[in-house]
């Protein structure tokens, strides 16, 4: 059985990529092939912006995962800072531009980077349920970095089999927090200029 460690971004989108991943609804046309995998979870979003939210998200995350069976669940560190020193030349680009597709590449290399030192035989990324991301350039990004780390990406859209829907329900079943705003600075203030300061 291969060793996957999924990148989390939220515990709604989360609770939509776990049922295809363990063959509770259908599989097809989101994942590459029927799945059968040991699972523990990567939550690494220093895009996240306030602290205050990134950790009101990971507590929910945390919940789900002990709701789900107790799947392991592993924390990223909250770098903020480099994050936005990445993104703050791209500030005015639109949402799910070249500002995103950077966000993706940097969470993503994290959680390769974890993956290697864990000995994990695959990635893949929650990202890709949400209708709000580029699911493309979530998948060229970790296709790339398949290439760099030599450990498979699982390349996927969680979206179909009216994922994102499922997403939905199950959120409001389980009392999920659901945010309103993707998590960074910028989309939720817009190409307004962050402080110093307030990235630490």
């Amino acid at each position: 059985m291969k060793r996957l460690l999924l990148h989390v971004c939220c515990a709604p989108c989360l609770s939509g990529c776990l049922p295809p991943l363990m063959k509770e609804t259908p599989w097809e046309r989101v994942l590459p092939y029927a799945p059968d995998f040991s699972i523990q979870l990567f939550y690494y979003n220093p895009n996240i912006y306030p602290e205050i939210e990134m950790e009101r998200r990971f507590l929910e995350v945390r919940k789900l995962a002990h709701l789900w069976g107790d799947i392991p669940l592993h924390w990223g560190r909250y770098n903020i800072g480099e994050w936005f020193r990445q993104s703050k030349p791209m500030r005015k680009e639109p949402e799910r531009g070249e500002r995103c597709r950077n966000c993706y590449r940097l969470r993503l290399r994290e959680t390769f980077e974890q993956a290697k030192k864990g000995g994990f035989d695959a990635v893949a990324s929650t990202l890709t349920l949400s209708p709000m991301k580029n699911t493309d350039a979530v998948n060229e990004s970790g296709e790339d970095l398949q290439k760099e780390f030599k450990i498979e990406y699982l390349t996927t859209d969680f979206k179909k089999q009216d994922g994102f829907h499922r997403s939905v329900k199950t959120s409001h079943e389980m009392a999920l927090y659901r945010q309103n705003y993707c998590g960074c600075f910028y989309s939720l203030y817009g190409d307004k200029e962050m402080d110093e300061p307030a990235i630490g």
